[in-house]
């Protein structure tokens, strides 16, 4: 590009250097001193009557002596798309080698619910999970947090996820997760005083009912940023998968 540009600046220069020689000045002094009648003359009838027809020069653009520079230009030009254009395909085609390399943490629980790790000697409810990466490269945890709730109906949630404690913070203390792996167990205990039975009731009366939320937020080998968010509501009816997916997108969602 940079020869480019100086072509286009010196070829103007070289082309009126080529249409007013030294020579051309050299004799138009020389002679400036000689006086001619006859050509005095000539020159009078041509101011009065302008040039002839047949002597007259047509302008053309295609004839104009800066074509030259107008080529250069345009190919200079052209030369910018075609290194753009490059550079689009190949940060297209790095992207997607990137997202078919991407780890993909999900979230993985348990269909009990009656047994909480901080409570070992007595019935409680509790949710209970872990995460799995099902990507094809290593991915290195960050950041976990959920909740156990007691809802009235499912239009009480938040209309954003929000939470009573602070993340729990894991970057320094795992390795990096590799696909097909496991790690937890993490838990969530439910956010009410009443005993045990008393809720179990409720909950099997459909007086109200369980829903667990929680996030994983995580880095991928290119070092970007990920979360996985979880929303599930308990079923005490359906004992072989009583966790089900349910609550607005804010609650479900894989970034």
């Amino acid at each position: 590009m940079l020869l480019i540009l100086v072509a286009i600046l010196l070829l103007p220069v070289h082309r009126s250097q080529q249409q007013n020689p030294a020579g051309h000045d050299a004799d138009k002094t020389l002679n400036s001193g000689q006086h001619n009648p006859d050509q005095d003359s000539a020159k009078a009838n041509r101011q009065e009557n302008g040039p002839s027809p047949n002597t007259r020069a047509r302008f053309h653009w295609w004839e104009d002596e800066s074509e030259g520079t107008w080529a250069l230009v345009i190919v200079g030009a052209l030369g910018t798309l075609a290194a753009v254009w490059t550079l689009i395909t190949i940060r297209k085609q790095t992207r997607a080698l990137m997202d078919a390399d991407h780890a993909l943490v999900v979230i993985m629980w348990t269909d009990y619910a009656h047994s909480d790790p901080s409570k070992p000697n007595a019935l409680s409810h509790c949710f209970q999970w872990d995460v799995m990466n099902a990507g094809k490269s290593p991915t290195f945890v960050q950041e976990i947090n959920s909740r156990l709730m007691i809802l009235n109906r499912l239009e009480d949630l938040p209309g954003k996820p929000a939470y009573p404690h602070e993340p729990r913070e894991m970057s320094h203390k795992m390795e990096p997760l590799l696909p097909g792996k496991q790690f937890g167990r993490f838990y969530a205990s439910v956010e009410s005083s009443a005993p045990y039975q008393t809720l179990q009731d409720d909950l099997i009366q459909k007086k109200c009912f369980l829903y667990a939320h929680g996030f994983i937020r995580y880095l991928d080998i290119y070092r970007r940023k990920h979360e996985t968010r979880f929303g599930l509501v308990y079923n005490p009816d359906n004992r072989r998968d009583p966790w089900k997916l349910a609550g607005p997108r804010q609650y479900n969602r894989y970034t």
